[in-house]
């Protein structure tokens, strides 16, 4: 009787310590077979005393040597100090700890949800260096990711790994976990890499601080971790006594100032040891100056020619110089001679960027790149410097949008005009000079980088690359240029045998035997004609196709053109209107004659009047004129009263209807006709800038126009000219 009592005792006061434990965080303990912690350890193996913290609930045990019988739970987060271990080997992290509890001894298993190491409870801040998982438990998957900041961090266990020895010392046991507070509550950073446990290193150094500089009673791992209100050292000479090394380019500098030591990170506004000298420098080329000797300056639009210079002061390769005319500044001689070779040649050219182009800021592959491919659009820019490396490469020196860069001739286009003499063809740049020899007996212009020329040899069309390589045989009887990398071309090898299609870059024919004709590329579409009777009683409907052969918007319209600012021009039953790209109407088929949409505005005809829509459909400038063109460079030429003139997007005439016919602005300037054949070019404002004495005349396109001249039975001499009215090729056939 005595001895059930006292069980039911243990028991309920056993359930009584559960409830605490649940509330307090302790430990839990269970009615348990009688077994002796004492008899486990006889068999196992005494260690010097250690700490381990269990990270999650874990069970205790009388007798290691039978794991069924718990007595009680050892709660999340609590350190226990380790008394003994199993028979594992000391090489080996043992299978079980012999651990003090209220209970006295207990035994607990050795897994995953316990490390060697003491829980602290410890506020503290840390500031983390990379973007990083947290976790709610150790043994779960991240449930986000913080960037690097500082945050506030509750506590901290140093630790072993969970395959650590027994013998490890914990003092040297390098793996961190922190507790830390986040907008979706406790959570713990592993091994986190933080500001705080970057070595402090011992650094001597006398700093020249140029500009004023923040500082900080710690290093931060990012500009976002700064305080707000900030405190600045002023331009002075300070010393350096310890740096912290974040990373290769984030270094962090102790100074002593008058308000303590502080901490401040260069940001290119502070010079170590810099020398005093009294000598005369020779600048072999001209070189850039800036206030302070750092990156920005190789990039400065502000130079100083060749020449010799007092310099009073000397930071590695910069020196500090007195020039004429804006004080003292710092120049990089050797720089300068590598952004500048000898050598060096100015020019005046026209040079096409492309997607793929890279630029440098000297003539070396291996230097710093400007701008890395991807950056540019295609766009022509100026080349106003020339320079042949010693193996033959040729570079341009450019003016880009924020300074001045140089680009191989491989990664860029170098225009290329098409010309004639003595009725064969070649090509030429810029400048005149033949690049493509004269043996063809037609050649049109490059287009995205190939041009199309007829050989005469095999009586065909061919396509060349801008070197003069035939990079896609003479086989075609007709042929177009290439548009968003495809190309119409038909091959006719007999009376009744006709391939037509489209041809990739590399000339893979995608045959397409019902096609009766095929425009160019826009958009992503073509516009083509298939047979079918059209509301004008003519034998073939128009639709448009994609790049593989798929017709996406069915024929059905008497006539279509290529796609232009997301919409593209069509024509039913006599009237024009505009499709979107899934084939919807966008502006009604009812105007009597319309133009392709250009810089969001379109000329459409009503009865004999031309006005200008926007893209929305609504008018833009009410129909008045007798013809119109398209908008380009905010001016379009339109006919009144019989005469030529140009209006501005306000419909106001800024240029006088004066004459005969105008072609659209290119480049700032646009073609004008002068009596019957007599054509010249005007500036914006309207001055006749080129006189009128062509039989015709193109846009203007990097730089050089196309005009004819001599007309005879045989058709117009063909030369070109610069913005000047300089001829670069004398007008020949």
């Amino acid at each position: 009787m005595k001895k059930a009592r006292f069980e039911y005792m243990l028991s309920k006061s056993s359930g009584i310590r559960l409830l605490l434990c649940a509330a307090l965080g302790c430990l839990a303990v269970l009615p348990a077979p009688v077994y002796t912690a004492e008899a486990a350890l006889s068999a196992a193996t005494k260690n010097p005393t250690f700490q381990v913290t269990v990270l999650e609930p874990t069970e205790l045990f009388e007798d290691y040597r039978h794991p069924d019988a718990s007595v009680g739970t050892v709660s999340a987060l609590q350190t226990l100090t380790v008394k003994g271990t199993d028979s594992g080997s000391a090489e080996q992290k043992p299978s079980w700890y012999l651990v003090e509890t209220w209970l006295g001894d207990r035994w607990i298993h050795s897994d995953d949800r316990v490390v060697k190491g003491a829980y602290e409870r410890k506020e503290q801040t840390i500031t983390t260096m990379t973007e990083l998982p947290f976790y709610s438990s150790l043994n779960s998957p991240p449930e986000g990711l913080i960037a690097k900041q500082q945050v506030k961090s509750t506590a901290h266990i140093q630790y072993c790994g969970v395959s650590r020895a027994a013998t490890d010392d914990p003092a040297q046991c390098s793996s961190d976990l922190y507790l830390i507070e986040t907008w979706a509550g406790p959570k713990w950073l592993v091994n986190p890499p933080i500001v705080e446990k970057i070595p402090e290193e011992a650094y001597s150094a006398e700093f020249t601080i140029l500009e004023q500089l923040p500082y900080f009673d710690k290093p931060a791992s990012a500009d976002y971790n700064l305080p707000f209100t900030l405190d600045y050292v002023q331009p002075s000479k300070v010393q350096v006594t310890a740096r912290k090394v974040l990373g290769e380019h984030r270094i962090w500098y102790k100074i002593h100032l008058p308000q303590g030591d502080k901490w401040i990170i260069p940001m290119g506004r502070t010079l170590d040891n810099v020398k005093q000298i009294q000598q005369t420098i020779e600048l072999m080329t001209e070189a850039g100056l800036c206030d302070n000797p750092n990156m920005e300056c190789f990039f400065s639009n502000e130079k100083v020619p060749a020449g010799s210079y007092p310099a009073v002061a000397q930071w590695n390769d910069w020196y500090y110089i007195q020039t004429d005319d804006r004080g003292m500044k710092w120049v990089n001689p050797a720089e300068s001679l590598r952004e500048k070779p000898l050598g060096t040649e100015p020019t005046s050219e026209k040079v096409q960027l492309l997607s793929t182009t890279t630029t440098y800021r000297t003539p070396d592959t291996a230097g710093i790149a400007g701008h890395l491919a991807g950056f540019f659009a295609p766009q022509y820019v100026d080349a106003f410097e020339r320079w042949t490396s010693s193996s033959g490469e040729l570079w341009y020196r450019v003016h880009t949008s924020e300074t001045q860069e140089w680009v191989r001739e491989q990664d860029v286009q170098v225009p290329l005009y098409p010309v004639v003499k003595d009725g064969k063809y070649g090509y030429m740049d810029q400048k005149g000079k033949l690049r493509i020899p004269m043996q063809y007996s037609s050649a049109l212009d490059f287009k995205e980088g190939l041009a199309l020329v007829w050989n005469p040899v095999v009586n065909g069309w061919s396509y060349i690359d801008m070197k003069g390589n035939e990079v896609i045989p003479a086989r075609f009887n007709d042929a177009e240029p290439f548009s968003e990398g495809r190309a119409a071309v038909k091959i006719t090898s007999g009376p009744k045998d006709t391939r037509q299609g489209y041809i990739d870059r590399d000339g893979k024919l995608i045959d397409m035997p019902d096609i009766l004709y095929g425009s160019s590329f826009s958009e992503g579409m073509a516009a083509v004609a298939v047979e079918g009777m059209n509301s004008q009683g003519s034998a073939y409907l128009y639709g448009y196709m994609n790049k593989q052969g798929q017709m996406v918007i069915k024929p059905q319209f008497d006539f279509a053109y290529p796609f232009s600012w997301h919409m593209a021009r069509v024509e039913y039953n006599g009237k024009a209107g505009f499709i979107q790209q899934d084939g919807s109407i966008a502006i009604p088929i009812e105007f009597d004659d319309a133009r392709d949409f250009y810089q969001g505005t379109a000329a459409v005809k009503v009865g004999d009047r031309w006005g200008y829509l926007w893209s929305a459909g609504s008018w833009h400038i009410q129909p008045q004129y007798e013809e119109a063109g398209d908008f380009s460079e905010d001016l379009a030429a339109v006919r009144k009263d019989g005469k030529w003139g140009y209006i501005n997007p306000e419909g106001t005439m800024v240029i006088p209807a004066i004459f005969d016919a105008a072609e659209a602005f290119s480049e700032g300037l646009a073609a004008v006709r002068v009596g019957d054949w007599q054509w010249g070019y005007i500036d914006t404002k309207g001055t006749v800038v080129i006189p009128p004495t062509y039989y015709d005349a193109d846009k203007f396109h990097a730089g050089v126009a196309n005009v004819r001249a001599g007309y005879t039975g045989e058709g117009p001499d063909s030369g070109y000219i610069d913005r000047t009215g300089k001829e670069i090729w004398k007008p020949s056939r």
